[in-house]
């Protein structure tokens, strides 16, 4: 209801409305802010300062009341209505925001399996490895037009032609449809009604409220030869008005230019980077066995395709070929090209190697500091993390990347097993049936001296976890079965954790939780509308080896 037409400037150059927002949160909020005079404090921290602009704190308070302040009584206003209160549509929310981020994650930015990529047709010389910069357009109109009479080539499909307000149709012409959830809504049930069609992306009120996923865009399609072109004309046309005609740049001069344009928040650099390329449909920089069966390097323990089912990694235990962490991934990028600050699945290993190109930087937390990051992060963006708790979970040259697990990773496995189960991040794969099966088919005597305290520790945690449910629901069935359940039945359907070794489930259907979430069984997805019958499983784990007579007593 308060349309912006123009962002307010100070000292010549456009406030910055989002960090204003942080520094005025951070003191209180709008009210304290100016009860205590406070805004020329807020101006400081916002790098202005009274020599350059008499009028600071007025215009710093001008700006907030005109602009931010309608736009978080607007948003305090959603939280209080019904139309944003509902839990079931807030648990879905979440849900498809995580798996939504997810697959960004998963397809940020990559080149197509179509591009042409050939190690075989890689260039023989480290080439240079930068893009194209690519304008950024202003967002196309997102409103449906559409002549219900005629007929004519309408653009709003059955599920959006309902309006999520009022529940009727008509007025096809006046349904705006959602950028987020796509669903439509008369333009004229929105509170406040918009009188006038939106010239940009238009998000619902709900959509609005969650916010939208942070991630990455997909970029256009190339083949190798192509992307390594424009890499070259981006670099160069970037560099040369800043001295540097010759295409020769030194690395601190790319670092530098890197971070202020991180740091500015008036200049824009757009770029793209081929992510998570599978080396099996784009072909390794490794021989392979089944493609170079002569190599003698398609054999070799640092080949990156081996290195995952190497006897000292776990990895040979799963079956499974889990792509991106058993299956290496390739990633071309270019100048200023970057990926998130992430964690890599399972908190395992990872190798990276550069098969060519310029210098990539990294950076990188020691494990001991993890925790401090994390903390600093949301405190810096504390919206990002309501929105994606599992942000931290998601990520000009070419590189190739796989993981690995040796028995020492064990430890970290278990504590980001239960990350993710905090966190409602969907696992690669189970933790305690690796554990399981990495006992049941290894029994050498150097496997045993390690695998004995995993176990040991797996045993404890489950039957603490076991006792807990019983003493909790003392009526609830106990069921053995000698065969395991399908992977899709031993994931808890509200945190997503694997949990191979007990399952509770309804008698309903064949959706179970962990026992921490024993109440969801019934209410969360609605799975029955009378009073269930709780019963907890878990498998029959034959006794193969003295080393696996413990975990026989679960």
């Amino acid at each position: 209801g308060h349309p912006v037409h123009k962002i307010p400037q100070l000292d010549k150059r456009p406030i910055d409305l989002y960090l204003l927002r942080k520094e005025v949160a951070a003191r209180g909020g709008y009210q304290k802010v100016t009860a205590k005079k406070k805004w020329a404090e807020i101006g400081r921290g916002l790098n202005y300062t009274r020599k350059q602009c008499t009028s600071m704190s007025n215009a710093l308070k001008n700006a907030y009341h005109n602009i931010i302040l309608p736009y978080e009584t607007y948003l305090a206003s959603l939280k209080q209505s019904n139309f944003s209160s509902d839990g079931t549509m807030g648990t879905k929310r979440e849900a498809s925001m995580m798996d939504s981020s997810m697959d960004r994650a998963q397809n940020a930015l990559r080149l197509k399996k179509d591009s042409g990529l050939d190690m075989k047709s890689a260039p023989s010389s480290p080439p240079a490895s930068q893009s194209d910069r690519m304008s950024v357009e202003p967002a196309s109109v997102k409103t449906e037009e559409v002549n219900s009479d005629n007929g004519d080539n309408s653009r709003v499909d059955s599920s959006q032609a309902i309006c999520e307000i009022c529940h009727a149709g008509g007025h096809l012409d006046k349904i705006l449809v959602c950028e987020g959830c796509e669903l439509g809504h008369h333009a004229f049930c929105l509170n406040p009604p918009l009188q006038n069609i939106p010239k940009a992306d238009w998000y619902c009120p709900k959509c609005l409220l969650a916010g939208e996923e942070f991630g990455f865009e997909e970029g256009e399609e190339y083949s190798l030869n192509s992307f390594q072109q424009k890499c070259n004309n981006f670099k160069k046309e970037w560099f040369e008005h800043k001295g540097y005609p010759d295409g020769k740049i030194p690395e601190d001069v790319v670092e530098r230019e890197f971070w202020r344009l991180v740091e500015n928040a008036f200049e824009t650099a757009e770029v793209e980077y081929g992510a998570d390329l599978h080396s099996s449909q784009h072909g390794s920089g490794f021989p392979t066995e089944s493609r170079d069966p002569d190599n003698k390097y398609s054999f070799q323990p640092a080949n990156l395709n081996n290195i995952p089912t190497l006897k000292q990694s776990l990895f040979r235990h799963i079956k499974s070929d889990i792509s991106g962490m058993m299956i290496p991934w390739l990633y071309v990028g270019m100048c200023f090209s970057t990926f998130c600050w992430h964690n890599e699945d399972h908190y395992t290993y990872s190798i990276n190697y550069m098969h060519w190109g310029e210098t990539k930087t990294w950076y990188g937390i020691p494990a001991s500091d993890a925790l401090k990051f994390e903390d600093t992060m949301k405190m810096s963006v504390p919206e990002l993390f309501e929105q994606q708790p599992d942000l931290l979970f998601q990520l000009f040259n070419f590189a190739e990347a796989v993981n690995f697990a040796p028995p020492d990773w064990c430890q970290f496995g278990v504590d980001c097993a239960l990350r993710y189960k905090d966190n409602r991040k969907h696992p690669v794969f189970s933790h305690d049936e690796l554990i399981i099966t990495t006992a049941l088919n290894d029994t050498s005597v150097e496997t045993a001296q390690w695998l004995q305290h995993e176990t040991k520790k797996l045993l404890e945690r489950e039957m603490v976890q076991r006792t807990s449910a019983l003493n909790q629901y003392p009526s609830m069935r106990v069921i053995v079965e000698d065969v395991d359940r399908p992977e899709e039945e031993v994931q808890c359907l509200y945190c997503n954790s694997y949990i191979y070794l007990s399952q509770v489930g309804c008698s309903c259907g064949s959706k179970v939780t962990c026992s921490d979430h024993i109440s969801e069984v019934g209410d969360l997805h609605g799975l029955c509308s009378r009073n269930y019958s709780a019963a907890l499983y878990f498998p029959l784990i034959p006794p193969s080896s003295l080393i696996r007579l413990t975990m026989y007593s679960l």
